[in-house]
């Protein structure tokens, strides 16, 4: 939004005047008639308003008072601007009184409310709409409803050797949460096979029917989708997944920068040198607040971890001085001793406890 400081130094007493449009300007609405209703918005009310700009000069006051600007201007012949901006009516009649002219109001604040509103009821129609009652059965039974199926996307590709198809329906039936819809695919060599789709919302929406990518044993010439209300759609042949063949690259183009695993130590050296090999190109920026990054505590286990073990877990981080560090256990070779760990030039000794015949005794959780 604009700020106040803003709009009390560009005019003193408001008052919108009503001016048409003297010509279009690129991307503009049609001139307005001297009958066309001037484009005005409540006191209190907010939108978002097209404007016509006396200027670069206007235009570069707005950005320094930090007005809300919805698009980059486009220029006319004239050297006047067209911009979109947020505004309040009273910034709009402001705006007008320094010279500028009210093209058109895009959106007001309430719109967004009722488009949603009547989106939902279209949705509710076109579902309502896509149900229709098929035959009754030769036995009598009533009829049932059917839904109308469409596929969002069919797609195949070729990685390692191994073929994969992936596919989304759509169901009429969007809000019946019971609804299952099966894939049936064929190969080119007359291979068969089917299976299921899942059912996706998003924030409590219905968007359509899924699975991950499924294996087949060659390309996909055709797929059919059904559900268990009777829809049906297809056969249809899915497409290859695009560029899975990439274009060449242009003349002069590099590559192979990075040739092998990059620790964070050379990550950050390899940054440190390219802001000095283009300085015109990287600037380096140290954010101010440290992250976990790249890194973790060391730890490893004693004992079998297939039958039991003791995970031992440092409470630094491994590159605060932990990495290195070894662990271990250790028969005493004497009777009646006691369990207890020493810690001495970065190794961790567990003396296992040990019964009157010298036999270790301790369990993983007395060593735990």
């Amino acid at each position: 939004m604009l700020t106040r400081r803003w709009w009390a130094a560009t005019a003193a007493a408001l008052a919108f005047t009503a001016a048409a449009l003297s010509q279009s300007l690129p991307g503009s609405a049609a001139p307005q008639s001297p009958a066309t209703a001037p484009v005005v918005l409540a006191a209190g009310e907010t939108g978002l308003v097209r404007v016509e700009l006396t200027g670069q000069a206007q235009f570069d006051q707005l950005i320094a008072a930090g007005a809300d600007i919805a698009n980059r201007p486009r220029s006319g012949d004239d050297g006047r601007l067209l911009v979109d901006l947020v505004l309040t009516g009273e910034q709009l009649a402001a705006l007008t009184a320094d010279g500028a002219t009210a093209a058109q109001v895009v959106q007001r604040s309430g719109d967004g409310a009722r488009n949603y509103a009547d989106s939902v009821r279209a949705a509710k129609a076109r579902t309502k709409a896509g149900l229709t009652a098929s035959a009754p059965s030769a036995q009598g039974g009533a009829a049932v409803a059917t839904d109308m199926l469409a596929f969002r996307q069919a797609y195949w590709w070729t990685t390692s050797g191994h073929t994969f198809l992936q596919t989304e329906v759509t169901t009429s039936a969007a809000d019946d949460p019971d609804v299952e819809i099966t894939v049936s695919w064929r190969t080119a060599d007359g291979a068969t096979g089917s299976f299921p789709l899942v059912r996706f919302e998003d924030a409590n929406e219905y968007q359509y029917h899924f699975t991950l990518p499924q294996p087949l044993p060659g390309q996909p010439v055709a797929v059919t989708a059904t559900s268990s209300l009777g829809g049906s759609v297809g056969p249809v042949a899915p497409d290859p997944w695009p560029n899975s063949t990439p274009p060449p690259p242009p003349a002069g183009y590099q590559d192979d920068f990075i040739d092998s695993y990059m620790t964070p130590a050379d990550i950050q050296a390899r940054i440190a040198r390219l802001a000095r090999q283009y300085k015109g190109l990287v600037d380096v920026i140290d954010l101010p607040n440290p992250t976990q990054g790249y890194r973790r505590t060391a730890s490893a286990y004693l004992g079998d971890p297939a039958a039991a073990a003791v995970v031992v877990e440092s409470v630094r981080f491994g590159d605060q001085g932990m990495d290195g560090v070894r662990v271990r256990t250790v028969n005493p070779g004497t009777a009646n001793s006691r369990l207890s760990g020493n810690y001495l030039d970065r190794l961790l000794t567990i003396s296992l406890a040990t019964d009157a015949a010298g036999k270790t005794t301790s369990t993983t959780d007395d060593v735990a």
